[in-house]
């Protein structure tokens, strides 16, 4: 941890971060690269949104980074709280999402409909742990920047609903268009 003024800045989410979705990110660009390059498949509505989604993922990693770095002096400290509570918040969605409606499932208050979120075959839970992995375990880790970044900067809570909210948008925006192709 390095100190700003009489605050520590705690890097090491941001390093988790661009390292996990990092690996994420060149899983999904050498998948696709096979596909389309080595056997030939044409690009469809599901590679466009991968990769679309894997651009707006490098862009979470950069925002990370900046959290913690000399460039956070160039971004508005609101400014840069909204997008870290934004991204906590919207990729928290989803996992605890799956993680209420498979709770519901278990407790009998709602019935399967054997796919998507309320899956509840080896798939399923299988596609629940990656969520997790994958949205989830990122999620926590900008909460705790957005936080940090929340007490150095001596920033109101109001930012992170405010931010919560534009990441929702987001995460709405992005199954619509994923709804559409």
């Amino acid at each position: 941890m390095a100190p700003t003024g009489n605050l520590t800045v705690r890097r090491w989410p941001a390093y988790a971060i661009a390292g996990g979705v990092g690996l994420f990110c060149l899983v999904v660009v050498s998948v696709a690269a096979f596909e389309q390059l080595v056997q030939g498949k044409p690009a469809n509505g599901d590679a466009v949104v991968a990769l679309g989604a894997t651009g707006l993922r490098v862009m979470t990693i950069v925002v990370a980074l900046v959290a913690v770095s000399r460039w956070e002096r160039r971004v508005p400290a609101r400014i840069l709280s909204m997008a870290l509570w934004a991204m906590a918040i919207g990729q928290l969605a989803y996992p605890l999402a799956e993680t209420l409606v498979k709770a519901a499932i278990l407790l009998d208050l709602i019935e399967p409909l054997n796919k998507g979120i309320s899956n509840m075959s080896a798939t399923g839970w299988f596609n629940f742990a990656a969520a997790w992995l994958v949205w989830g375990v990122p999620g926590v880790l900008f909460g705790l920047l957005a936080s940090d970044h929340r007490r150095r900067h001596a920033l109101s809570w109001l930012w992170a609903p405010l931010g919560g909210l534009g990441g929702m948008a987001a995460l709405a925006v992005l199954g619509l268009v994923i709804s559409r192709l």
